[in-house]
């Protein structure tokens, strides 16, 4: 009985073979095995691997035992034989070589399955992406809320509702926690569409919820406002859709007696998206659009500037204005040095002073672009400012 690729569970290869009998028995063997000298072969499952009960035509009719394993990914073959060598000797090989040769596909059969793969990927490649569902069905919904654990910031929730016979909106949703995200419920009303954007959202799930953030964030945001399934706060909103660009503005308010941060955009009212690249929510209009940022700023300064806590207005004394300062330093292989524009600048040092040479075109073009970004020189001392 001869062996099939069904019935050669291991990694069996031409290569192991040849390392386990030699390369002189090898080619002999599989000389053998082309001119049909191989008599007989049954295979047999074990514990251990596949054994093998085989006979060969030599000059005499010799008998096999061969037994196949794998260890630590590394195959071994074990084949005794009654011919005067006795050990993974010409036989073995031609019988192993054999079970190969039968197993491997005709070229027609390759060529076969090589087309009906290819005809299989068009058909998926024509699928559409996303459907209207049926009225009546279930359809798997995208709601953004705020999050009820950190301020400023946004998670996604995943819910499924069927959609109302009379076709105005949904029926009661069913919120799926994350640890359903993988699940058969999900999988019954996730369309192809869907498959990508949960591998995206399972990125970004923590065990507590699933925060829009990064550039996952993004890829994952631009997909769901794609199937026309996401929401603001309750899946009853209008579904969100593309807005224009707005610009990031930001300015200190007083409430109460503490300066607060105030991160809008131009016109307000939005909800800021920390993704990459950054984006804004208008629940009034029920659009997403990107967030335009200041040259220099990008989505790790805007984190930082969410997370801004709230500064007592005693900073507020003597008239002054909060400002944000920069020390302008220049690192040379280290060692840091600061203004003026000195030519030559002398550190002290654990032997002495070191003397460093200061590419100071560089250093005062580095200046000219802080000046650009709107930054000024500090004056201290000014007239009604402390000292």
């Amino acid at each position: 009985m001869f062996a099939s690729r069904r019935n050669l569970p291991l990694a069996l290869s031409n290569a192991d073979i040849r390392h386990a009998c030699g390369d002189r028995a090898y080619a002999r063997g599989r000389d053998y095995a082309r001119h049909h000298r191989v008599l007989d072969i049954d295979t047999q499952q074990t514990d251990e691997g596949l054994r093998v009960r085989s006979s060969v035509q030599g000059s005499a009719v010799y008998e096999q035992e061969i037994h196949v394993g794998e260890f630590m990914d590394v195959i071994e073959i074990e084949g005794e034989c009654t011919c005067p060598v006795g050990y993974n000797c010409k036989h073995v090989a031609a019988v192993l070589t054999s079970m190969l040769e039968e197993a491997r596909p005709a070229p027609l059969a390759r060529q076969r399955q090589q087309i009906e793969d290819w005809v299989k990927r068009v058909a998926e490649a024509r699928t559409p992406e996303q459907w209207l569902p049926e009225l009546g069905e279930q359809t798997l919904l995208y709601v953004l809320t705020p999050s009820p654990r950190q301020t400023r910031r946004v998670e996604v929730h995943l819910q499924i509702s069927r959609v109302l016979k009379n076709g105005k909106g949904y029926g009661k949703p069913r919120t799926l926690g994350i640890y359903e995200m993988q699940g058969t419920r999900i999988q019954q009303v996730a369309q192809p569409i869907d498959d990508t954007i949960l591998r995206l959202l399972g990125g970004l799930s923590r065990y507590y919820a699933i925060e829009m953030r990064g550039d996952l964030g993004a890829m994952a945001l631009a997909r769901m406002l794609g199937t026309g399934r996401l929401h603001w706060r309750d899946i009853h909103s209008p579904p969100l859709q593309p807005g224009a660009a707005r610009q990031l503005r930001a300015a200190w308010r007083h409430e109460g007696d503490q300066l607060h941060l105030s991160l809008d955009t131009e016109p307000g009212g939005a909800i800021l998206l920390n993704v990459d690249p950054p984006a804004y929510i208008d629940p009034q209009h029920a659009t997403v659009g990107p967030l335009t940022l200041d040259p220099g700023l990008d989505y790790r300064t805007l984190d930082a500037l969410l997370d801004a806590p709230p500064l007592p207005q005693g900073l507020d004394a003597y008239g002054a204005h909060l400002v944000h300062l920069v020390m302008i330093g220049f690192d040379y292989a280290g060692r840091r040095v600061g203004l003026p524009f000195d030519g030559i600048s002398q550190l002290p040092d654990t032997d002495g002073v070191t003397r460093i040479l200061r590419d100071t075109d560089s250093e005062v073009k580095a200046l000219h672009r802080l000046l650009a970004f709107g930054f000024e020189a500090w004056q201290p001392h000014r007239t009604g400012e402390p000292a």
